[in-house]
């Protein structure tokens, strides 16, 4: 954590340019730049009208992702449920 402040202090000091990678919120949003993001499925960079607004999309396709997960799991269990009960009415009929 203070190599992370003294590297904010360290760049409000820097006036030329520079390319940081980092993961680090804290250091994205203390460096008030241009914010690039690397998709995997695009060569290019996108550019970002704010670390919020990019922190809000991610959010939201993360819920978007969950939501698909729960009801193909839902799916998945409706499935099996009905796969089970045909096997239990054939079960019954055959005895």
């Amino acid at each position: 954590i203070e190599s992370v402040e003294a590297l904010i202090e360290a760049l409000a000091l820097y006036k030329g340019g520079l390319l940081l990678v980092t993961h680090d919120a804290r250091l994205i949003q203390a460096t008030e730049c241009e914010l690039r993001v690397c998709r995997a499925d695009s060569p290019i960079l996108d550019t970002v009208p704010s670390f919020e607004s990019y922190r809000k999309s991610i959010i939201a396709g993360l819920a978007k992702r969950q939501a698909a997960a729960e009801e193909e799991a839902k799916s998945k269990l409706d499935m099996r449920h009905k796969t089970r009960q045909q096997a239990l009415k054939r079960a019954s009929a055959s005895s």
